[in-house]
């Protein structure tokens, strides 16, 4: 099921330093994860940092990073970066610790099979994906 994504400053190339922060639409779903495939197919694991449902934040829009929180500064390598949010009425603890284990590496092979594996036996209509491309060059 399709989970709206988008750039909080819209589609366009990013530079260098440059702020980003993403919008997740409106979601039933208690369970966030949140990943970025790196221009280089390196895997970044981004949501949750511990196990937790978003309690108030479950509801509505979700900026992320947080208003209160830095936001996501452009840096190399520069090229085509894939954000993706999964939610889910669910926990998706085993889904969590199997791409937090493969944060920092890259994940070509790995990461199709693993959320197919996890779309598989997840009950229907119980989670939903979001993915956005953010394009960056050094200027």
């Amino acid at each position: 099921h399709q989970l709206a994504l988008r750039l909080e400053s819209g589609a366009k190339r990013y530079t260098a330093g440059e702020s980003v922060r993403f919008v997740i639409g409106e979601r039933s779903g208690q369970h966030l994860t949140l990943i970025n495939l790196a221009s280089g197919g390196v895997l970044n694991y981004l949501y949750p940092f511990e196990e937790e449902p978003l309690g108030a934040a479950a509801q509505g829009e979700w900026t992320f990073p947080p208003m209160n929180a830095p936001a996501l500064a452009v840096a190399p390598p520069y090229g085509a970066d894939h954000f993706m949010a999964i939610t889910s009425q669910l926990p998706h603890t085993a889904l969590r610790q199997r791409l937090r284990a493969l944060d920092g590496k890259p994940v070509a092979t790995e990461l199709p099979q693993l959320l197919a594996e996890f779309f598989q036996n997840q009950p229907k209509d119980s989670y939903a994906m979001g993915l956005v491309g953010l394009f960056t060059a050094e200027r």
